[in-house]
This record gives C-alpha cells, sequence and structure tokens, in this order.
C-alpha cells in the first residue's frame, strides 16, 4: 500500500507518477495487472471494510461530473479504479485541475460516505500521511447528487450508490 501512495519513476521515460496511476490506468483500460498491481489491487479490496461513522471526503480531478452525469442512466458512475480521497478538503484543492491549463475552474469530487459503504483507511501506510487518504475499492459506483461552484472551484457531490 505504501508504493500506491507515493511517486514511482517510470523507468522507460524517466518521468514521476503516484504509485496508483499505472494500476488504476490498467484497470481503466482492462489491462493485465503485474505482479505487484496485482497485490496492490487485491489489498485494497480486501481490506476495505464497511464504516460505522459517515464522513465527507473529498478528491481533486480534471472531471466535469456535473456535465458528464447528463450521459449517464440516472447519475451513477460505474469506477473500474480505485479512487484515492483525503478526509482534507486542502489536500483535494492541491490535486485538482481544470479540463484545460487555461480553466481557472478546477474540479472535485465530494463523496458522502455513508454506514455500511466499504472503504479502506490508508493514511498509517501512507508515504504521504499527511494527506489522510482513504481508498474507495475498484467496482463501485458513485450517485452524483449535484455540483456546487465558488470562484475556483467547482464541486460534486456523490454518495456511494453500490460496490461489488
Amino acid at each position: 500500500i505504501s508504493k500506491y501512495t507515493g511517486n514511482v519513476k517510470n523507468p522507460s521515460t524517466g518521468n514521476f507518477s503516484t504509485g496508483s496511476y499505472s494500476l488504476n490506468k490498467s484497470l481503466i483500460k482492462g489491462e493485465d495487472l503485474s505482479r505487484e498491481d496485482e497485490k496492490i489491487h487485491h489489498a485494497i479490496k480486501n481490506n476495505a471494510t464497511p464504516v460505522k461513522t459517515p464522513f465527507h471526503a473529498f478528491s481533486g480531478t480534471s472531471r466535469d461530473f456535473e456535465h458528464l452525469a447528463k450521459n449517464t442512466k440516472k447519475g451513477i458512475f460505474h469506477s473500474p479504479a480505485h479512487i484515492s480521497l483525503s478526509h482534507c478538503p486542502k489536500t483535494a484543492h492541491q490535486f485538482s485541475i481544470g479540463k484545460t491549463n487555461e480553466d481557472r475552474v478546477k474540479h472535485i469530487m465530494h463523496v458522502h460516505v455513508q454506514r455500511g459503504d466499504k472503504v479502506f483507511h490508508i493514511g498509517k501506510h501512507s508515504q504521504m500521511p499527511d494527506e489522510h487518504e482513504t481508498v474507495i475499492p475498484a467496482g463501485t459506483k458513485l450517485k452524483y447528487s449535484h455540483s456546487t461552484q465558488d470562484d475556483q472551484h467547482k464541486i460534486h457531490h456523490f454518495k456511494i450508490h453500490s460496490q461489488e
């Protein structure tokens, strides 16, 4: 799990990305996972447990879910990848990006996690413990509710609809 949370250097390009990048990219594309990604994937799925106390969590994104929801059935989004969230809105703001570099409005997912939803709190395993990270396992369906906006961010509100 520590590798999922940290920065990893791509040997072929020399570029750095988050450890979750290759795992989630493979899950989204339906590709075979590397042996290490397979271990991380199963660790997240096997350690996700039902929440006893509801909470709010946030994730910076480039997606305008308000626009995308118009093309879904009842606002339900299926995530083939794991979704990393923070309990700290400021952390999500750091990861939020606009649709283009010139776009001044950035996007944030705000997930209302309810009692019984399965998540994996990985903050104590993280290379970045100050992110207070929680992961929603791959295969989760999110129900879009609505979006709110301020000068810098468009915040997209969700609840977990169902989990595999």
